[in-house]
């Protein structure tokens, strides 16, 4: 099995907690080749832990021959740049989330990585995650029907005052939290990449919040008849988060949080044909006024993430980096592709316009 040299930049929450604690025990696959972080400590730590090389800026890598990905976990606010500046000199790059806060950036960066024949890829590692395959496999199977409303909450109950609360920084939960569910609730309302929503929605920044960025965020996506509304919530201004899904739906619905799925539903063929009857359910001598009762079996069935199939939480990033070693050594699809993450891209660019109490001029 091919070992890749891997190059990571930035050894903050995500760099350091989520990419190098996962490659630091892929080693069969991986290995942490160089990292690059402003700050000494930081690079001091990496070389002990991962026995790697490592440098203060980025653009020390750039003349290196022996790198086959580059992981940009920087803060937000450059990751357009910096993915640009690798794509352009031909290295391939996995770029953190959010990919950009305009779909302009997005187009220039496929269009870079087109270009110079390397892979660009985004870590979306949520829709990989346990409790979503098996939502999903739910509402693929059809024992739900038409799918009318998916709802979709990452909330919680906090304050915060770290950069990740400024919008100078593209901060907010739109950008930080929401690339998860709206990942995940995107690829819900279709599958298409091409299919675009129509986007409601409402931000606000509350005093939970150091900085000027939201902490709170509404968006419905809907378009018609045929797609199901979808309702995205996300940020830490919810004292109460009863669930991470609940799924409306002609057949039943599903409840679920990120340990527990359950659903239930009717089957039809079950049921005896439904006739309309336009008379008043009293409509002859001795019948009194009621509502339309009857017998109805349905079923319910449950699912904890324990031991199942999809892996848990942990898990979701090693699934992502399953697929994303697959594509550099054997040239697989990848799973999350970055024409999926302009669709999501568009969303947050179309949020923003609406809400210029918080995007506007300043």
């Amino acid at each position: 099995m091919k070992q890749l040299n891997v190059a990571v930049i930035g050894q903050g929450r995500s760099g350091l907690s989520i990419h190098c604690a996962h490659l630091s025990k892929d080693t069969e696959r991986f290995k942490i080749k160089y990292v690059v972080d402003p700050l000494e400590h930081m690079r001091k730590n990496a070389e002990e832990k991962f026995g790697c090389e490592t440098f203060a800026e980025h653009t020390a890598l750039f003349d290196k021959k022996d790198i086959d990905l580059v992981v940009n976990a920087t803060p937000s606010y450059l990751h357009v740049p910096y993915t640009k500046a690798f794509l352009e000199r031909g290295f391939n790059v996995l770029c953190e989330k959010p990919l950009a806060k305009k779909v302009s950036d997005v187009d220039d960066l496929i269009a870079t990585a087109k270009k110079n024949n390397v892979l660009f890829a985004i870590f979306q590692q949520s829709r990989f995650a346990a409790y979503y395959q098996k939502v999903r496999e739910i509402i693929d199977s059809g024992i739900l029907g038409r799918i009318l409303q998916v709802s979709v909450l990452f909330g919680g109950f906090r304050r915060r005052w770290d950069w990740q609360t400024l919008t100078e920084f593209d901060g907010g939960e739109l950008m930080n939290t929401c690339p998860h569910p709206m990942d995940q609730a995107l690829m819900l309302f279709s599958k298409d990449a091409n299919d675009y929503p129509n986007v409601v929605s409402m931000l606000q920044n509350t005093s939970l919040a150091a900085g000027d960025a939201e902490n709170f965020v509404k968006v419905v996506l809907y378009k018609d008849a045929d797609h199901p509304v979808v309702d995205v919530q996300g940020g830490y201004a919810y004292a109460y988060a009863p669930y991470t899904y609940k799924v409306d739906a002609e057949f039943g619905g599903i409840l679920a949080s990120q340990k527990k799925v359950q659903w239930k539903y009717i089957k039809p063929e079950e049921n005896k044909p439904l006739v309309l009857q336009k008379e008043s359910l009293h409509y002859r001598p001795g019948l009194m006024p009621h509502y339309c009762t009857e017998d109805i079996k349905i079923y319910e069935e449950e699912w904890e993430d324990a031991g199942e199939v999809y892996g848990t939480f942990g898990n979701m990033t090693g699934a992502f980096y399953d697929n994303l070693y697959k594509a550099l050594t054997e040239g697989a699809p990848l799973e999350v592709t970055p024409e999926q993450v302009r669709r999501q891209i568009a969303v947050i660019e179309e949020c923003h316009r609406q809400n210029p109490w918080i995007y506007g001029e300043k």
